[in-house]
């Protein structure tokens, strides 16, 4: 039974996809999931500030949901990955490993110390002496680059597998596999293409999908292209979805076509290979339908997958798009050592150690009981002796408790006085603007609950003052400066007197506050009007009448009766 439970998480430029598996009884089941869709940021694949919006998304899945304590594996983006099958004698361990080094650098076009390789034994031909092996590798900068981008967000990793493989190890699982059989899963960035042969595995991805239909809709209906992704999934209704449905048929056309002229690619470069059926795998709800132009198009039967059918769902209905899980799914199957390809193209340190597994608990117990053992036999052959320095050790211990007394209550009373109230007073400093334009907007509330003019506050300032009688600023004496004004254009006296007598009355009961005053006022004649010189405001959007008033505020100790 697997210690663990475990998630598959697949990153795309448009999406992360995550499912939890675990092991219930003696089987495999998803017991949560998660899908988070950024497609409507990404206008152009290509941008680098895409990843911006992955990261956020990583972000926003490690918030959602508790990853501690599960294994993680992540999908890779297999663009420039590939795999080669070779044959090498019947030996082990490190003697077969030295020759798969050499017959990787006879077919991989890159230094072995720049990638990621391993290896899986297909099969074992004793009569013949041979072993047919499939060889994968990837360049580590791409490995490397997602984990750095993981590390940025703080997204615990275990390991990570190329996203063919990840719907390899899936389709396997579901007995959804045959021989001939292409499997195509089409995604808004990527075509990942399958194909099984006898024990062989080809794969590739395609660096496109049915991004190009948010472009065909902006043109269509006039729209950004989140708005166009909101039509496409059905968010914003249209009066004419003719353009819409165009849309999808041209995209499902185009994207026919690219699975057909790699099915085509593999049934004549490949020997003895002839396609009998494609699997399709839609890899999101958006993901145009393609059955009947990709049979078209081919000639071959298509199947579409909806649902999973061996793998138990323990949940009513995880997602109305079943199948855009699968990559996840494969994913957890490889954490959770249920995968029928668990290649390592990773570093070999990227595991974590998780606290609480059983085998170190039952060690640390082990452990733990025979050294309390040990120091028990210790202790009572030596409890004589600590018997007869008891005495000493209580005097000596209630001279050591008074020397630390005076020395904690003369530590503590410089710690005050040099670190403490230093920090007091600059904080009373700090207080006092927040009192001030704290107790000001409070003023205006309560001003206007009964009044027939309302005040509107444009701005609001507060500006460090001279104090009257030492002749020095403190930052504990604030001018607050206002700009109050009133939509009622009529009563320009009622709104002075609603300022001098609601707003100033309140305020004077403060002993805080005094030197009220108020300044002149203005009117703005049309929207684009600018106040007058001397009051800084924001552009007046409305007709409104406008006042400048100033007090000051003082927070000072000195001050009495402030309430």
């Amino acid at each position: 039974m697997a210690e663990f439970p475990a998630w598959g998480i697949h990153v795309s430029t448009a999406s992360i996809r995550g499912v939890k598996i675990e092991e219930i009884g003696d089987e495999l089941q998803v017991v949560a999931h998660d899908q988070i869709e950024f497609i409507e940021d990404i206008e152009d694949l290509t941008s680098l500030e895409n990843a911006g919006a992955m990261l956020h998304a990583l972000a926003v899945f490690a918030k959602r949901h508790d990853l501690t304590r599960c294994r993680v594996f992540v999908s890779i983006d297999s663009a420039t990955a590939f795999n080669r099958f070779v044959t090498a004698p019947v030996v082990q361990g490190e003697e077969l490993m030295r020759i798969l080094a050499y017959e990787g650098q006879q077919h991989i076009p890159f230094d072995l110390q720049t990638v990621f390789w391993d290896h899986k034994v297909l099969d074992v031909r004793q009569e013949e002496g041979e072993v047919d092996v499939l060889l994968f590798a990837i360049k580590k900068e791409v490995v490397e680059e997602r984990l750095r981008r993981l590390e940025k967000v703080r997204f615990p990793v275990d390991g990570a597998q190329l996203s063919p493989v990840a719907l390899y190890n899936l389709v396997v699982a579901e007995r959804l596999i045959g021989e001939g059989q292409l499997v195509a899963s089409v995604d808004c960035d990527r075509i990942d293409l399958l194909l099984c042969h006898g024990k062989k595995l080809w794969f590739r991805t395609l660096p496109t999908g049915f991004h190009p239909m948010f472009a065909a809709i902006c043109q269509s209906y006039g729209v950004h292209h989140r708005q166009a992704v909101k039509i496409a999934n059905g968010e914003v209704r249209v009066d004419d979805d003719k353009p819409l449905r165009r849309a999808r048929r041209d995209e499902a056309q185009r994207l026919s076509k690219e699975v057909g002229r790699m099915a085509s690619y593999f049934g004549g470069a490949i020997e003895g290979v002839t396609l009998k059926s494609i699997l399709l795998v839609p890899g999101s709800k958006l993901t145009p339908p393609m059955e009947k132009l990709l049979a078209q198009e081919t000639g071959l039967e298509v199947n579409v997958m909806k649902s999973f059918r061996h793998l138990p769902v323990a949940m009513p209905e995880i997602s109305p798009n079943l199948a855009g899980l699968a990559h996840s799914a494969g994913l957890a199957m490889q954490a959770m050592g249920r995968s029928d390809i668990d290649i390592k193209l990773y570093p070999p340190d990227l595991e974590r150690i998780i606290a609480g597994r059983r085998v170190f608990y039952v060690l640390s117990v082990l452990v733990c009981f025979i050294t309390v053992a040990a120091m028990w036999m210790m202790l009572d052959s030596a409890w004589s002796e600590v018997s007869t320095e008891e005495s000493d050790l209580t005097e000596i211990v209630a001279e050591m408790d008074g020397f630390k007394k005076d020395f904690d209550s003369q530590r503590n009373e410089r710690h005050y006085k040099d670190e403490i109230l230093p920090f007091y007073d600059a904080g009373q400093d700090r207080v006092a603007v927040a009192e001030g334009l704290s107790a000001v907007l409070s003023a205006i509330a309560a001003s206007n609950e009964k009044a027939a003019v309302k005040l509107v506050m444009a701005r609001l300032e507060s500006k460090v003052t001279v104090d009257p009688e030492s002749g020095e600023t403190s930052q504990s004496r604030r001018l607050i400066e206002m700009v109050l004004g009133s939509e009622d254009l009529e009563n320009r006296a009622a709104i002075a007197k609603q300022i001098e007598e609601g707003l100033f009355g309140i305020l004077a009961k403060d002993a805080r506050f005094s030197a009220f005053q108020i300044g002149e006022s203005f009117l703005s004649e049309h929207p684009s009007a600018k106040p007058t010189p001397g009051i800084e405001t924001r552009t007046l959007r409305r007709r409104f009448i406008m006042f400048k008033a100033n007090l000051v505020f003082d927070f000072s100790e000195n001050v009495e009766g402030a309430q």
